[in-house]
């Protein structure tokens, strides 16, 4: 007596892939961090006037960080390539931004904080 087995059915065949992919382009709630550009303080940003000033080897850099909005949506498949760049993290969006917040509200306190950190450098000058 021989035993057969049926053949794997047309919905396992399309339901497997499916639940393999979907959470590739599938929104997560994660928010990703990239590093920016380094720009040269001196003297594009910074120029020192009415003082001795004396020359310099080095550079000093300003980095800028990148870091995804509250409202972007990001999905499974720009998770693992971040992962995947050494430079570029990836971290749960509620550890960044707080529960009921939107882009509007991080950019106002994103500007208040500029406001702040201008004045703390000038204050330090």
């Amino acid at each position: 007596m021989q035993l057969r087995f049926s053949k794997t059915p047309r919905f396992v065949k399309f339901l497997l892939p499916l639940i393999l992919l979907l959470p590739l382009i599938a929104p997560v709630n994660f928010v990703l961090i990239y590093p920016g550009e380094g720009t040269p303080l001196f003297p594009k940003l910074l120029k020192v006037s009415n003082e001795t000033t004396y020359p310099v080897d080095g550079q000093m850099l300003i980095l800028s960080i990148w870091v995804t909005n509250p409202e972007t949506d990001i999905f499974g498949y720009e998770v693992l390539k971040c992962w995947a760049i050494s430079d570029c993290v990836v971290v749960p969006r509620s550890v960044v931004y707080p529960e009921e917040t939107d882009n509007k509200a991080e950019f106002a306190v994103g500007k208040k904080q500029m406001k702040k950190s201008q004045g703390s450098a000038v204050l330090a000058t």
